[in-house]
Formats: C-alpha cells, sequence, structure tokens
C-alpha cells in the first residue's frame, strides 16, 4: 500500500544517535529547497532511535494548505516501499505549535524531517504516528550548488540541472522538450512498476487513475479514497448485486467513504460488509474555488462508472480491451 501507518513498533531501539547541534538560524522554506535538492542524493537517513529511512523521490511541493512536499517516495527500513507527504520544520516541536497535530490534512504525513529532533516519531490528527529523522545531514557543503543559494530557476535552468543542454534554436528546444518528456513518462513509468511489485495490478491502476482525476490539489485526497475502497473490495461487494444496480451502489459507497455526502443524504456503504475503511474527513478535500465539473463529488462519479464499467474483466482488463468489446453497465429489466 503507498500510504502506511509507520508507528513507533517499526522503529528499532539501536540506541540514540549524537550528531552536532545543527545552526537553527535558518528559514523553513530554504529547508525544503534543499530537501527537494539533496534528500535523494544522500544514501539514507536515520532517527533517533536508528531507524533508517531512504529517499527514492523527495516529493512535490505542496502549494495549498498542507504538507510541504506531497507524494514522496520513500524505502523506509522494516517497512518497504512508502509513498506520501513529508512536514519539514526546523524544529521538531513546531508540529505542534503549527497546529498540524489537531488537522486532518496533514494526516497522510509518513515522514517528519526537522533540524532540532526531539523524539522519534510525531502523532498525526489520526492518531498514527509518522517518525522523525534529522535534517542535519543536508547542511553539509555541496560544490553542485555554487554558491550555496537555492533560488527558482528558469526551466531551461531546471533542465540544464538534469544534464540537458540550453537549446539555442526552435527545433532544438522542441527536441529537448521532447526528450525530457519521454524520461518523465519512463520514470513514472519505473514508479508504477514498482507499486506493481508489492500489489494487484488492477489497484495499482485503480489508485493512478483515481490520484489522477484529483488534479494538483486533491490527488492526495483521490488516493487515500482508492485506499479506503479498495478495488478488490468494491469488486466483491458490487458482485453481490444485480448488475443494473452496481453502478449507483459503488458511487454510494465512494461518496460516504470519502466524507462527502451532503447532509441529509442517504448511503448504504454498510450494505455492503466488511473490507471498507472508514469515512475520511470532509476537511481533506480541497472544494474552494474549484470549476462545478471538477468538484470531487463530479470526479468521485465518474470513478465510479469507470469501475462499474469494468467490473466483469477487471480494470486493467478492461481499459485495454478494443471499444467496441466495451459495453456499459445493463438497464434494470422491465
Amino acid at each position: 500500500m503507498r500510504f502506511l501507518d509507520l508507528t513507533t513498533s517499526a522503529l528499532k531501539e539501536t540506541g540514540p544517535s549524537y550528531e552536532p547541534k545543527p545552526d537553527l538560524d535558518i528559514p523553513e522554506r530554504l529547508l525544503s529547497q534543499l530537501w527537494q535538492r539533496r534528500a535523494a542524493k544522500q544514501a539514507s537517513f536515520r532517527s533517533p532511535d536508528g531507524l533508517q529511512v531512504r529517499v527514492l523521490y523527495s516529493g512535490r511541493p505542496g502549494h495549498t494548505a498542507g504538507p510541504d512536499l506531497r507524494d514522496a517516495l520513500l524505502e523506509v527500513e522494516g517497512v518497504g516501499l512508502v509513498q506520501g507527504d513529508v512536514e519539514i520544520h526546523v524544529r521538531q516541536r513546531d508540529w505542534k505549535s503549527h497546529g498540524h497535530g489537531d488537522d486532518p490534512r496533514y494526516n497522510g504525513v509518513v515522514l517528519h524531517a526537522a533540524l532540532d529532533v526531539q523524539s522519534s516519531s510525531t502523532q498525526l490528527q489520526s492518531g498514527q504516528n509518522a517518525p522523525v529523522i534529522s535534517l542535519a545531514a543536508l547542511m553539509g557543503d555541496d560544490e553542485s550548488e555554487g554558491d550555496g543559494r537555492i533560488q527558482g530557476g528558469s526551466l531551461w535552468e531546471i533542465l540544464s540541472a538534469q544534464s540537458y543542454s540550453r537549446p539555442s534554436s526552435a527545433a532544438e528546444m522542441g527536441d529537448l522538450l521532447d526528450r525530457a518528456g519521454d524520461q518523465r513518462f519512463i520514470g513514472k513509468s519505473r514508479g508504477f512498476q514498482t507499486f506493481l511489485a508489492e500489489q494487484d495490478p488492477d489497484q495499482t491502476l485503480y489508485e493512478g487513475l483515481m490520484e489522477g482525476l484529483g488534479y494538483r490539489q486533491n490527488q492526495h485526497a483521490f488516493l487515500l479514497l482508492a485506499q479506503r475502497a479498495g478495488y478488490a473490495v468494491l469488486r466483491r461487494a458490487a458482485a453481490r448485486l444485480p448488475v443494473w444496480e452496481q453502478a449507483s451502489a459503488i458511487e454510494a459507497w465512494l461518496v460516504d467513504l470519502s466524507g462527502l455526502r451532503p447532509e441529509g443524504g442517504s448511503g448504504d456503504s454498510q450494505s455492503a460488509g466488511t473490507g471498507f475503511g472508514t469515512a475520511m474527513e470532509p476537511q481533506v478535500w480541497h472544494c474552494f474555488r474549484v470549476r462545478p465539473a471538477n468538484h470531487p463529488l463530479r470526479r468521485i462519479f465518474g470513478a465510479a462508472g469507470l469501475v462499474s464499467r469494468f467490473l466483469e474483466p477487471g480494470l486493467v482488463e478492461g481499459c485495454v480491451m478494443p471499444q467496441s468489446l466495451a459495453s456499459p453497465p445493463c438497464s434494470p429489466p422491465l
């Protein structure tokens, strides 16, 4: 699974680590930029109790209220691959002073990173725990950083940092963007291959589609929904119903579990039996100034239609079959 509860029981009791006290006179924004540039280059990080964490992908910046980095990919000792959010602080105690411990938007945090660390884990609003690592290793000199200043660069500066030469003509520009796009696609494919090694192909595709439906602001929320209402669970529950009732039932289950059902509405998620997770907090979703067509509920309806359309062959097989062979759910008998 992509989202895991990294409880303190996963932390190895190898004794505390002793590191020089870091200079805490540094802006949090700069720490976040250092994380994005250097975290994946580190061999590994360790929590105060010795838990080893390796960063495979540092995550994408969170531009709205919520964690600093989204969808980071980590390899956690004793747990395996974990994907989720990362929160960056100068001091670990800033988590509490900033109110994150009472905010459900931070329940997707799988790693808390800080310069000044007091303990091995941080408790989320959900009651789960995320391991804590020290960022002191990122504070050393890095010759590749030039004069050490971290600044936002142009597109070509960003591509240059990835070993692409600056184009000198429109033709070279087009070729560079094509190659960079191909590399991004390959990188995404490798991520899917990693998850395919750990979970069912239908669930992997289902999570990818749900994440895409969330666009930028609700990607994590849709990913959580895909885990609360797993594809196999939806499929088993729907199989107990007449074909013409499956689409509406799947829609009702997803809406109930999202926590977005309008007041006064009714659902029947309990009738699906066991297997579903608990309903999400409505605050997890970003609905402010969202176009009606992009509202999470509209996209949940679309997800339900897609899932119900390919229940019989399975999501992977159904999505690759010729369109002429795919058919929508049956209508009820007259």
